[in-house]
């Protein structure tokens, strides 16, 4: 893959499927991997109505072309800094648009799991455009799918790994690691998975097993 852009906490990236397929399985760090699928350019103008803005964005675009009208969805919205909006309006009409887009498209609509989707849409709402993008992760991958309980002050398994990375782990002339502050184990289970070579996404399910675009082979 190539890279095409850097900014504060996110990287965006041109490649393969394949390449979106092995950064949901394999990045110890990522939190989400996007897929963007909509983008609508927003002229200035002093008076805006966001949320209006946003039904009408999502609206415009054949949702069928991405998930079936049997799946479940939710929406997740990031605002860029500068847009003023009650973010769960927003959202809501965000959702509104969608299901008004899937109603015109094929006279069936999606149900909506805030909790546990078959489809994330993830919503950027910018003062130059709004980009619409699919959750590739589905839930954010700092789950890995072995945390059985939390503790009083949880490490983020994708912190601890870039903790682990920074300090130089895995070594090969370093033999023990000991973490005097272990709580839940997260340091050492993610230093083990690292010294191991093993994915840390092999136990948890992803969001784009129920997109249109999936190719399970």
């Amino acid at each position: 893959g190539e890279v095409t852009q850097q900014q504060a906490g996110r990287l965006s990236l041109t490649g393969p499927l394949s390449l979106a397929y092995r950064l949901c399985l394999w990045s110890r760090l990522a939190s989400r991997v996007l897929l963007p699928i909509h983008r609508v350019e927003q002229p200035w103008q002093d008076e805006r109505d966001i949320a209006e803005e946003l039904y009408q964005a999502a609206l415009a675009f054949d949702w069928s072309l991405i998930f079936s009208p049997a799946s479940t969805f939710a929406i997740r919205l990031h605002t860029e800094r500068g847009v003023k909006v009650n973010a769960q309006f927003a959202t809501l009409r965000a959702k509104d648009g969608v299901v008004d887009a899937f109603m015109d498209a094929c006279g069936r609509r999606p149900s909506i799991d805030s909790k546990h989707p078959e489809i994330t849409l993830h919503v950027s709402a910018g003062l130059r455009e709004h980009v619409f993008s699919l959750d590739l992760s589905g839930d954010s991958l700092h789950r890995r799918g072995y945390r059985q309980a939390m503790t009083e002050a949880p490490l983020k398994e994708n912190l601890a790994a870039a903790l682990l990375m920074a300090a130089g782990w895995p070594h090969p002339d370093w033999q023990t690691l000991i973490d005097p502050m272990c709580g839940s184990g997260t340091l050492l289970i993610e230093a083990l998975m690292m010294s191991t070579q093993r994915a840390p996404g092999l136990t948890r399910r992803f969001g784009f097993l129920g997109w249109s675009g999936h190719d399970a082979a």
